[in-house]
Order: structure tokens, then sequence, then C-alpha cells
């Protein structure tokens, strides 16, 4: 008899190699002549698929078994700069997400309510301090990726305050897959900013300047630190106020 072995000691890496090469779970299921929720099942890790369907899996994912399926003690490892307000937790273990800009890999902490709510591409093993500035403690971490480390390269850091900037990351996703966008809530300025130190591909701002009247391009334009920034108009919208029927305080 096979010695029995628990689902907690065994980590898949399906979904990273899945959306790494742009398919969807149906996509991955047709090519292994397997359903949909069995997919959803095995990426959330319910059940260990026997050998033949690990084989089928990995040749649909062109890689190998042991590349998908890993013990927890063989989790790929990546240095990455860290972003945090707080200092990394010197034991590890804190859920982050992980990209590429340039030719630097930041590692962003989980926080806030969606943090709960959102998979982390690894967890930090380990960390060196940094200089601290202002809004980050800077230094390094070891991180343990959850994911397929492709996925690092295609994915898209945007900055803002605007919830939509979630809903257009989705949309996109679902337009290429391979793509992923991920969202960071920030204040027009912080996102700006940021952006001028490299931390983000991109930042929605809404900035009005009070000395020239226009928006965005001046506040631009102070902060950029020497960058070559390109500004694109992404979406327009109306403000006014509600009054009651026929404006009876007569607000203009």
């Amino acid at each position: 008899m096979g010695r029995r072995v628990e689902v907690s000691a065994c980590d898949n890496q399906i979904r990273g190699k899945r959306q790494a090469v742009g398919l969807s779970q149906g996509d991955l299921a047709k090519r292994c002549g397997l359903t949909r929720q069995a997919i959803s099942a095995i990426e959330a890790g319910q059940y260990i698929p026997n050998t033949t369907v690990a084989i089928r899996l990995a040749r649909a994912l062109g890689c190998t078994v042991e590349e998908v399926f890993r013990l927890p003690e063989e989790l790929p490892r990546v240095e990455a700069e860290w972003l945090g307000e707080q200092p990394a937790a010197s034991g590890g273990r804190t859920r982050i997400r992980l990209a590429r800009v340039g030719e630097r890999l930041l590692a962003r902490p989980l926080t806030g309510i969606m943090a709960a709510f959102t998979p982390a591409d690894g967890l930090t093993v380990a960390a060196t301090p940094g200089p601290r500035t202002p809004r980050q403690v800077g230094g390094r971490v070891v991180v343990e990726l959850l994911v397929d480390a492709r996925l690092l390269d295609h994915t898209v850091v945007v900055l803002g305050c605007d919830p939509a900037l979630a809903v257009l990351g989705a949309a996109l996703t679902r337009r290429y897959p391979a793509l992923r966008l991920v969202w960071e809530p920030q204040s027009s300025l912080a996102a700006l900013r940021m952006l001028t130190r490299g931390e983000a591909h991109a930042a929605g701002v809404h900035l009005w300047d009070q000395e020239s009247g226009d928006c965005n391009l001046p506040s631009v334009q102070r902060e950029r630190a020497g960058r070559h920034l390109l500004i694109v108009t992404l979406s327009e919208w109306q403000q006014g106020l509600l009054v009651a029927r026929g404006n009876p305080k007569g607000i203009s």
C-alpha cells in the first residue's frame, strides 16, 4: 500500500501557470479532458489529481509535473524590494503582491479590507532592513512564490483612488488572459509621486491647479522629477448638486 499524502502537504501552481500562458479554467479543462469544476477544485487545493491527470495538466501548460506540483519546502524563492510602510516581519509569512517595474522586482504587502479576498503572489520568509523614507521603510525581502514567476513580468501596477480601475483590470484580463492589472488604492498626489519613483506603471490622477485653473498637467510637470511621462485621458465625469424639484432655494 502506498503512503497516503495529505492535500496540505502538496502545493500546486496550476492557477499561476494557467494565467501565465493565457488559458481560462475552461480552456485548460478541454485540453485535459476534465470539467471546469475539476480544474477549479484542483487549483483550490481541494484534492490532488492522480498521475495521469497530473501529466495531462503539465503537458497542457507546457511544463513538467514537478513544476506544477511541489512539496511546501520546494517552493521557489525570489528576492524583491520592499515597498511597505511598515517593516516586513522578521519571521516572515507576510502575504504580498509582486510585480516587475523596469529592472526592479517590487513587493507590496496586502493590506486593508480587500486583502482577505485577494490572492497572494507569495509569502515573505526573510527581511533585510533598508534606509527609511517618509512613506516607506525600504529594504529587501526573500519571498516564497505562490504563482508562476512568469506572471510577474506580465503584471501592470496602476495606482489611483478610482475603484473603476479594479473593474478595468478585470476587463483587461478577460480580453488578454496573459495580462494582469493590479490596482492599488492611493490618492492622486501619492500615486503620482510613487509613479515618479518608479514604483508603478501608471497612476490615475485628478489634480486641479488653483493658480492656472488647469487639471493634472501643472501637477505632473512639478512632480515628474525629470522623468518622461505620458498623459492619457482615461475618463471624464460631471459633478453637481442634487436639489429639490424646481430648485426652491435658487442654488447656482
